[in-house]
């Protein structure tokens, strides 16, 4: 059969690739776009995950933590530092005194009976100022503190009721040492000597005294004494 010239053969078509659209008048490469996307999209996720990890390192490896504590500490701290620019006080530092306030006060009877004594210990000071506190509170009619001033013997042999202690002292209006008082202690026992002026409601008498003491629980007592008249004169 007689072969088709060169002229009259059909048109060849240039294979176009997989990935191009054609349009008319131009042609459109697809795949390509496509390729860029991605690794676009693949560049972003690299650099969110990076920036995720830098704020979750510090947290991981406990610097989080810490910087609470120094917040939370800083916190108080200023609350305290602001407290004491005020000029007031912790509740640590109020709370003794809150505490001595509510404390009772004791009443002066109670800081006189015995307080010295038991500051002083058996001395020779504390000797002579019980007998002075005997006398002292027997003429102002404190006869239950000067009852505590006795020992158990002498109290009950010659003060057993506060009826005898009345009717002894209801005429003293005050008694005071003119001499003395003076005292020697010797182990668990002490004896004061001493001159007295005691002034009743009709006369005024002077007294040589003698006193024994002895310790009864760390504390002079007043376990006897012998008392003579030198003279009297009315008042």
């Amino acid at each position: 059969a007689p072969q088709p010239s060169r002229d009259e053969r059909p048109p060849r078509v240039a294979a176009q690739p997989a990935d191009a659209q054609t349009l008319p008048g131009r042609t459109v490469y697809r795949g390509r776009r496509g390729r860029w996307r991605g690794a676009l999209a693949v560049l972003a996720l690299v650099a969110l995950l990076a920036l995720v990890g830098v704020i979750v390192a510090p947290l991981l490896l406990g610097g989080g933590d810490q910087e609470g504590a120094n917040v939370s500490g800083g916190g108080d701290q200023n609350a305290a530092n602001d407290d004491q620019a005020r000029g007031g006080q912790t509740p640590q530092q109020q709370e003794p005194e809150q505490q001595q306030q509510e404390q009772p006060q004791q009443e002066p009877s109670q800081q006189q009976s015995g307080g010295d004594q038991a500051e002083d210990g058996l001395t020779a000071e504390a000797a002579e100022r019980t007998v002075e506190d005997f006398y002292t509170l027997t003429s102002e009619g404190s006869y239950d503190r000067a009852d505590e001033l006795l020992s158990e013997g002498w109290r009950q042999e010659h003060f057993p009721t506060r009826d005898v202690y009345e009717r002894t002292f209801a005429v003293v209006e005050s008694v005071e040492f003119v001499e003395g008082p003076t005292a020697e202690v010797s182990g668990d026992a002490a004896t004061v000597t001493g001159r007295t002026r005691a002034t009743k409601t009709d006369q005024i008498e002077i007294n040589q005294g003698t006193w024994y003491l002895v310790d009864v629980g760390g504390e002079w007592r007043i376990n006897s004494w012998e008392v003579s008249n030198l003279s009297t004169q009315p008042t």
